[in-house]
């Protein structure tokens, strides 16, 4: 992550930290947008069952189209500083280049970019992470692997994946692009993690583990000790060198505190509301994937309902703890940004 991206995330936080200590939560506008792309994957997820949605035509024709894009970059201008790029499967979605043209032209203090893939199309991930580089905006790119070869191609349902992620990988570091492996921690790794996760504990750096409902559209259940052992070990095994690592690393810390404690509580206030809001393929505009939403970039008046005085109970229901309480790396690092100082009081907390 380039400097002036730290610095410009820095002073956007402590900006909202000084709106939130005089009352004036009208004022934060959330600074980073995840958008959730198209429910299209081509992977087939035991623990994910957004792959199944579009096999219903009704609900693709629903998905976000370009004018709509159009409508939220146009609206949000200045505002927007970090831009989250997920789906289903990015990589499928024939509008994210010119997505990325829009947010370029309309949102002049964009710093960073980010998005998530499965690796299975390397050329695709190649040409979009050269469209991002193009722009001058900074960037960082995680690719799914959840283990070696057999479990990786099993959790994924489909053979050949962990070579496709790793040639996607490969691809990207020769090219000097700012990539790393994320892993979604599960039963399935369990024993992965346990035995051969050192092996590859240079190049994984995103660490997150299975929910249910939200995006995942199914119910999971994980042996909350397995979770346990496999965080205690990925702690452990951590490699740090950046501050980016540092900061994850203190994440997967607090993840630990918060399965040990039951995931009753969040450790640190939630910002999702308040740092980001997050928007389903159908335009709908909420805190994050698991509340209600409270507008649409399909509606020309979306940011105007999005910052509504009437609206701010609703984006301050996570930050009060009235939601399901996840702790997913999707929000969890920007809460952590706004309560640097709690963050830093949880983590090392006897």
């Amino acid at each position: 992550m380039k400097l002036t991206t730290i610095i410009s995330i820095v002073l956007i936080n402590i900006k909202h930290r000084i709106f939130f200590l005089l009352g004036r939560v009208d004022l934060i506008v959330p600074y980073k947008i995840l958008i959730q792309t198209t429910n299209d994957c081509n992977s087939k997820c035991d623990s994910c069952h957004i792959w199944k949605i579009n096999k219903n035509k009704s609900l693709k024709e629903k998905e976000i189209q370009i004018k709509h894009y159009e409508n939220l970059f146009k609206n949000y201008g200045k505002n927007l500083y970090w831009l989250s790029l997920s789906g289903g499967e990015l990589t499928l979605d024939n509008n994210v280049e010119e997505l990325i043209r829009l947010a370029d032209k309309y949102c002049k203090n964009l710093k960073m970019i980010a998005f998530t893939t499965n690796g299975l199309l390397p050329n695709r991930v190649l040409k979009i992470a050269e469209i991002i580089r193009s722009y001058g905006i900074d960037h960082f790119i995680t690719i799914s692997l959840d283990g070696d070869e057999k479990i990786h191609d099993k959790v994924r349902g489909v053979s050949g994946n962990y070579r496709k992620a790793f040639d996607t990988f490969n691809l990207l570091k020769t090219k000097k692009f700012n990539t790393h492996f994320g892993i979604t921690i599960s039963d399935e790794n369990y024993e992965f993690i346990r035995d051969e996760y050192e092996r590859y504990s240079d190049s994984i750096k995103a660490v997150t583990f299975v929910n249910s409902g939200g995006i995942y559209n199914t119910e999971n259940v994980i042996d909350s000790r397995k979770l346990l052992s496999s965080l205690r070990t990925i702690l452990k095994r951590y490699q740090v060198f950046s501050l980016g690592d540092f900061w994850e690393k203190l994440y997967i810390r607090l993840a630990l505190k918060f399965v040990q404690e039951g995931q009753k509580r969040n450790l640190i206030p939630c910002s999702a509301g308040l740092s980001s809001i997050h928007i389903s393929p159908y335009g709908e505009v909420g805190p994050c994937m698991y509340l209600d939403s409270y507008s649409n970039i399909k509606e020309i008046d979306f940011f105007n309902k999005l910052l509504d005085k009437n609206n701010i109970p609703a984006r301050m229901d996570p930050y009060l703890g009235n939601c399901q309480k996840c702790w997913m790396n999707c929000y969890a690092p920007h809460s952590m940004m706004l309560s640097p100082f709690k963050t830093l009081f949880e983590a090392f907390r006897k």
